[in-house]
């Protein structure tokens, strides 16, 4: 009788072990997955940055002066930004120096 519940006591105990285990690897494998979103994430907006500066750079060389606004880059140049995703300051100092462009990422969004 004794043996017997020394038996349960033991798979009881390899249960627990095997669960723990399990799902600490799921929480380590979630915490991977949402750290390597966030550098994708941050790889968009350093590529959508890069986008809109060299498209403000084309606009110099053609016309001679630089895009007033984002606006005008999306309609005149191609450019396309999802404004779900991400936040893009456009600041105009003058039409011949290079406007500061800064895109940031909304936190929470999806894709």
């Amino acid at each position: 009788m004794q043996m017997r519940m020394k038996k349960k006591r033991g798979v009881h105990h390899a249960l627990i072990v095997s669960l723990t285990v399990f799902l600490t690897l799921i929480l380590v494998a979630v915490t991977l997955v949402d750290q390597l979103g966030q550098r994708v994430d941050a790889e968009q907006a350093k590529q959508l940055r890069e986008v809109l500066r060299r498209a403000a750079i084309s606009c110099y060389a053609v016309e001679g002066r630089y895009p007033e606004s984002l606006e005008y880059l999306v309609e005149n140049y191609g450019v396309v930004v999802d404004q779900s995703k991400f936040i893009v300051d456009y600041g105009v100092v003058s039409q011949n120096i290079m406007p500061i462009i800064e895109v940031i990422w909304v936190e929470g969004a999806v894709g």
